[in-house]
């Protein structure tokens, strides 16, 4: 068993030993989703919950946490809930930590499985932000497994950075012919190394 990770406000964590990096324990998921509920408000009936979610407390770079700090707050999630997308969360960094090393390894720097897990949030909050409103986002959030919701999420970014580099040949062939080096060289470098970047 790996050792327990505990937090500044001392709420403690198990985490699998394949977060055991070096001694290191990753802490940005436990941290984040156990802290979600400091804040919590008890509303008298699910109607005036439903109300009381609010888009504007939703951040768009950490969409799915805020969404999950909110519902929470609002008491649209359960304990049980937040516990269950925990663990899923945790199931999905490590199927993605496997990836990342070609299953050689389960033992990666700390910053690179922040990054991964980092990565993993903004992917399912992609596909929670496409959604008509914060009402079916949280019903598809709680019904559907978080593997499905990121395999989703994977899809519309892919759709979305095709079209941009749909977008990039097209600039491609129509850019101005100006003296303008910040010009010609996002043009000619910068956003091509960004496409290889995201392959």
């Amino acid at each position: 068993m790996a050792p327990s990770n505990c937090s500044k406000t001392g709420n403690c964590q198990l985490l699998p030993e394949a977060f055991d990096m070096e001694g290191i324990m990753i802490q940005t998921l436990v941290k984040t989703l156990l802290n979600i509920g400091k804040k919590r408000f008890l509303p008298m009936n699910k109607l005036e919950t439903q109300a009381l979610m609010k888009r504007e407390n939703l951040k768009a770079d950490t969409y799915f946490l805020s969404l999950l700090q909110e519902a929470y707050r609002v008491s649209l999630l359960s304990e049980p809930e937040l516990n269950r997308i925990q663990a899923e969360a945790l199931s999905l960094l490590a199927g993605q930590v496997d990836t990342f090393t070609g299953g050689t390894s389960s033992s990666i720097k700390v910053e690179t499985a922040e990054n991964i897990l980092e990565s993993v949030f903004f992917t399912i909050g992609f596909y929670l932000k496409s959604l008509s409103d914060l009402n079916l986002a949280l019903k598809i959030l709680k019904e559907n497994p978080l593997l499905q919701l990121y395999k989703t999420g994977r899809k519309l970014v892919e759709i979305q950075f095709y079209k941009a580099k749909q977008l990039f040949t097209t600039v491609q062939g129509n850019c101005l012919v100006i003296n303008n080096y910040a010009y010609n060289a996002t043009i000619k470098e910068g956003i091509p190394l960004f496409s290889l970047l995201m392959i």
